[in-house]
């Protein structure tokens, strides 16, 4: 191509170059949206989990049996003591589980020994 005595680029070669550039730029800032979205679900999916964790260890603690829904900030927490039939042993399942936007992000299970046999 000519150049003029400025030494300048044309118009036809800076919209050359945009494309280019845009061609490389879309999928870069596509990822990198993608990768924020991820860190963000898993920074929820983590504090969920520890929240079932805690709240297990705090329903193990005690003698809880049934089912509870509770909120938690903008979690809500279900908790529920069901009996698991077993031969000998009396023997029950707590599990918690941690919900936001009616999706389930942490779950914990534990079994027990009931106490005196009763659920």
């Amino acid at each position: 191509m000519r150049r003029r005595r400025g030494g300048g680029f044309t118009l036809l070669e800076v919209l050359v170059a945009l494309a280019i550039f845009l061609l490389v730029m879309v999928p870069v800032l596509t990822l990198e949206l993608n990768s924020t979205a991820a860190v963000g679900r898993v920074s929820i999916e983590r504090e969920a989990h520890y929240l079932a964790i805690y709240t297990l260890d705090t329903v193990l603690s005690t003698r809880f049996n049934g089912e509870r829904t509770d909120i938690r900030g903008p979690y809500t927490v279900k908790i529920r003591s069901t009996s698991v039939e077993t031969a000998k042993l009396p023997i029950e399942r707590v599990s918690v589980s941690v919900y936001t936007n009616d999706e389930e992000y942490g779950e914990a299970i534990a079994y027990r020994l009931r106490q005196n046999g009763k659920q």
